[in-house]
Protein backbone atom coordinates (compact mmCIF):
# COMPACT_ATOMS: atom_id res chain seq x y z
CA UNK A 1 0.00 0.00 0.00
CA UNK A 2 1.28 3.28 -0.69
CA UNK A 3 3.11 5.46 2.25
CA UNK A 4 4.72 1.65 3.66
CA UNK A 5 7.18 -0.65 2.68
CA UNK A 6 7.66 -4.13 2.81
CA UNK A 7 10.29 -3.80 4.76
CA UNK A 8 7.72 -2.33 7.32
CA UNK A 9 5.14 -4.54 7.31
CA UNK A 10 8.13 -7.34 7.56
CA UNK A 11 9.49 -6.06 10.65
CA UNK A 12 5.84 -5.74 12.22
CA UNK A 13 5.40 -9.27 11.27
CA UNK A 14 8.79 -10.53 12.47
CA UNK A 15 8.09 -8.18 15.23
CA UNK A 16 4.67 -10.08 16.13
CA UNK A 17 6.20 -13.22 15.98
CA UNK A 18 8.84 -12.56 17.98
CA UNK A 19 6.10 -11.58 20.79
CA UNK A 20 4.20 -14.08 20.32
CA UNK A 21 7.09 -16.96 21.02
CA UNK A 22 8.26 -15.59 24.35
CA UNK A 23 4.37 -15.17 25.36
CA UNK A 24 3.96 -11.57 25.79
CA UNK A 25 0.84 -9.97 24.98
CA UNK A 26 -0.04 -5.87 24.58
CA UNK A 27 -1.17 -3.37 27.49
CA UNK A 28 -1.69 0.32 27.06
CA UNK A 29 -1.26 1.33 30.26
CA UNK A 30 -2.63 4.79 31.89
CA UNK A 31 -0.51 7.15 30.53
CA UNK A 32 -1.47 5.84 26.93
CA UNK A 33 1.67 4.02 25.85
CA UNK A 34 1.94 -0.22 25.26
CA UNK A 35 3.57 -2.03 27.43
CA UNK A 36 4.18 -6.13 27.15
CA UNK A 37 3.37 -8.27 30.17
CA UNK A 38 3.93 -12.24 29.49
CA UNK A 39 0.78 -14.29 29.16
CA UNK A 40 1.25 -16.14 32.27
CA UNK A 41 1.52 -12.44 34.70
CA UNK A 42 -1.70 -11.62 33.25
CA UNK A 43 -4.19 -10.55 35.89
CA UNK A 44 -8.02 -10.00 35.84
CA UNK A 45 -7.78 -6.56 36.25
CA UNK A 46 -5.46 -6.39 33.10
CA UNK A 47 -7.92 -7.27 31.18
CA UNK A 48 -9.29 -3.51 30.34
CA UNK A 49 -5.63 -2.71 29.03
CA UNK A 50 -5.47 -5.59 27.41
CA UNK A 51 -9.17 -4.67 25.67
CA UNK A 52 -7.45 -1.41 25.08
CA UNK A 53 -4.52 -2.50 23.43
CA UNK A 54 -6.15 -4.78 21.10
CA UNK A 55 -8.08 -2.01 20.41
CA UNK A 56 -5.35 0.39 19.11
CA UNK A 57 -4.86 -2.36 16.52
CA UNK A 58 -7.87 -2.79 15.10
CA UNK A 59 -8.21 0.84 15.04
CA UNK A 60 -5.42 0.98 12.85
CA UNK A 61 -6.08 -1.78 10.72
CA UNK A 62 -10.03 -0.48 9.82
CA UNK A 63 -8.57 2.95 9.24
CA UNK A 64 -5.38 1.07 6.81
CA UNK A 65 -8.57 -0.51 5.16
CA UNK A 66 -10.66 2.52 4.70
CA UNK A 67 -7.67 4.57 3.35
CA UNK A 68 -6.87 1.62 1.10
CA UNK A 69 -10.29 1.81 -0.29
CA UNK A 70 -10.15 5.44 -1.01
CA UNK A 71 -6.59 4.94 -2.83
CA UNK A 72 -4.93 6.70 0.13
CA UNK A 73 -1.68 6.57 1.73
CA UNK A 74 -1.38 4.18 4.62
CA UNK A 75 -1.69 5.65 7.79
CA UNK A 76 1.73 5.30 10.38
CA UNK A 77 2.14 2.13 11.97
CA UNK A 78 2.44 2.54 15.55
CA UNK A 79 5.19 2.06 17.41
CA UNK A 80 3.95 -0.97 19.36
CA UNK A 81 3.30 -2.65 16.46
CA UNK A 82 6.71 -1.95 14.30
Amino acid sequence: MAGETVEQLDRMGAADVLRAEQGLVALMVEDGTISYKALADLLRQDMSLRTAAEGVQVGWLKERLERRRKGQDSPSIPHHLG
